[in-house]
């Protein structure tokens, strides 16, 4: 047994895994569902882009280095050559065994990430369950939240609310217990995102004003109070105080400029663009989608956002009377749609 714990010991400090990869859960069955439901119901105070993003999982902190998941392996099969089990309830059984909980719930992990690539997304929800569970037996928070947010985010997609709202509540609990204040505060505005979408506006703004901005300054992050910004801009759209969204916006475009933070400084012109076409104001309006429009072919990363620009310029040509242009817009907004349906 001692031999056992000196070959475990090196490989879980190693655990510490990191998978450099976004799952996207596009093609998926709740992926459809998901995108069918947003272009069916998507109204102007909110951009496509925004929503799609919600199609991935970030997987960035999960597996660094490929020769730890291949040294869990190895391990893993000269258990079951030492022990003679076989399937993957065997392993687990063993693995229940309290000095390998933490061997365990990494499996676990592997297993869910592996299901997420062939999207067999119930299965690694199952998973990552039944890892939040262990690490709630060890009191590991950091790994809980990292768990809980996952499920969160699977709940989200799968269209059920509550229980993204409870992973998520999980999350934010661990994550103040671990005091990790920068992960903290991404779950926080994960659960702004939620009430956002949840059209709980006001319970959206009071958690990013009293809360979210006050950590953001407290940790002088710049890139996230762009972010708090803009979601604010989005949320006062949603409530049509439409002088406190332009002036929320403003402010974060002056952030992603300062930072030369492209994505964002294009996400707050689109914005910009709709409460200047609800204003009457045009012509601004058109300069703004134009400036958008050189930031989507400049780069070419941020096609995405071409969904809603593409839609906006055909509404905006629509109104200008150019019917010409409006319809080419119209058109490519169309073909952008069936690609992601597809």
């Amino acid at each position: 047994m001692k031999k056992i714990i000196l070959l475990i010991a090196p490989i879980l400090i190693l655990s510490k895994i990191s998978f450099s990869s976004n799952i996207n859960l596009q093609n998926t069955i709740d992926g459809k569902l998901f995108l069918d439901s947003l272009f069916s119901h998507q109204d102007d105070a909110a951009l496509l882009a925004d929503e799609i993003q919600n199609l991935q999982i970030d997987l960035s902190y999960y597996l660094k280095n490929p020769l730890t998941l291949n040294a869990y392996l190895s391990y893993f099969g000269s258990l079951e050559y030492r022990y003679s089990f076989h399937s993957v309830p065997e392993r687990l059984s063993f693995y229940s065994l309290p000095i390998f909980l933490d061997t365990k719930a990494k499996m676990l992990e592997y297993l869910a990430v592996e299901d997420f690539l062939s999207a067999k997304i119930s299965f690694a929800k199952r998973h990552i369950e039944e890892a939040l569970f262990v690490y709630q037996l060890k009191r590991q928070d950091q790994q809980v939240a990292e768990m809980a947010m996952f499920l969160s985010k699977i709940s989200f997609l799968s269209k059920e609310e509550k229980a993204a709202f409870f992973n998520n509540s999980i999350s934010i609990r661990a994550y103040q217990h671990a005091d990790n204040e920068l992960m903290l505060v991404k779950s926080l505005f994960w659960q702004a995102n939620l009430l956002y979408e949840d059209k709980q506006y006001k319970a959206a703004e009071e958690l990013l004003l009293r809360r979210i901005l006050m950590k953001v300054f407290h940790l002088g992050d710049s890139k996230l109070e762009m972010e708090a910004y803009y979601q604010l801009g989005k949320n006062y759209f949603k409530m049509s105080k439409k002088t406190e969204a332009l002036w929320f916006f403003l402010q974060s475009r002056e952030l992603a400029l300062k930072l030369h933070n492209k994505e964002s400084e294009l996400k707050n012109l689109l914005m910009i663009a709709k409460l200047k076409v609800k204003g009457g104001n045009l012509s601004l309006a058109l300069s703004d989608l134009k400036s958008a429009e050189n930031i989507i072919v400049t780069y070419p990363e941020y096609v995405n956002y071409d969904l809603d620009l593409s839609r906006q310029f055909s509404e905006l040509y629509r109104i200008l009377g150019a019917k010409d242009q409006s319809q080419i817009y119209s058109l490519r907004f169309s073909q952008l749609r069936k690609e992601y349906m597809n």
